[in-house]
């Protein structure tokens, strides 16, 4: 009888372990993956997330962006694969609906606290994401006094999304003149064309000058 007593004991508690397997919330298990130090393991989590439907995910690929340097490329795209997923899911969307990824990320990029490459990463999402609802949170970054890379991320992304830079996203060159900060050639050129006034300035300084009492003798 004590027999038949633990046996059946160890089966309901084989059963209960299943049970407690299959209850596991797979979310719960990707954020202790996330929170693990092997950098295999995050990764990991990132790709599920990625793949897994779950409004929770944006959530957690956000937190990665912003606070694990090692994923920022990989949650980064994962973002913009969510963000483009929903676009696709919702074509008929009022506008007063938000995409869950821009709106998340409408905080990422105004955040002074956190570093300018994750900025930067979150414009690059917005833009790649092809949504207009993304423009009121780029179009304050492109006067971002605090980076020119979030800057010129934004500029991109505005340009993707079909907004054209105008006076946004500008640079004053050493002499005044402005150009798109993210248009290198015109920099270069137009640097190039400045240090060659200067020179062409300096060799006239250098020249010498002829005065009015001399001019006058040379007439006479």
């Amino acid at each position: 009888m004590s027999i038949r007593w633990l046996l059946t004991c160890l089966a309901l508690a084989a059963t209960a372990a299943l049970l407690t397997g299959c209850a596991l919330d797979p979310i719960e298990e990707q954020q202790e993956k996330l929170d693990s130090q092997k950098l295999t393991e995050r990764r990991a989590a990132v790709t599920f997330l990625k793949d897994y439907e779950d409004d929770r995910t944006v959530e957690l690929l956000v937190e990665t962006l912003e606070g694990d340097p090692d994923l920022l490329e990989e949650a980064g795209n994962a973002l913009a694969l969510k963000g483009r997923e929903w676009e696709a899911e919702h074509p008929n969307a009022k506008k007063s609906e938000q995409n869950p990824v821009i709106e998340q990320l409408s905080q990422t990029v105004g955040d002074m606290h956190l570093e300018a490459p994750v900025r930067t990463k979150a414009c690059w999402v917005l833009g790649e994401i092809g949504s207009r609802r993304a423009v009121p949170a780029l179009v304050p970054r492109v006067d971002d006094a605090s980076s020119m890379m979030v800057r010129a991320e934004a500029v991109n992304s505005l340009k993707k999304l079909g907004r054209r830079a105008d006076a946004m996203g500008r640079e004053m060159l050493g002499d005044g003149e402005f150009v798109e900060t993210y248009d290198q050639k015109a920099r270069e050129s137009r640097g190039l064309a400045f240090k060659e006034e200067e020179r062409k300035a300096e060799e006239k300084a250098e020249e010498p000058s002829t005065s009015k009492d001399e001019a006058a003798d040379e007439s006479a």
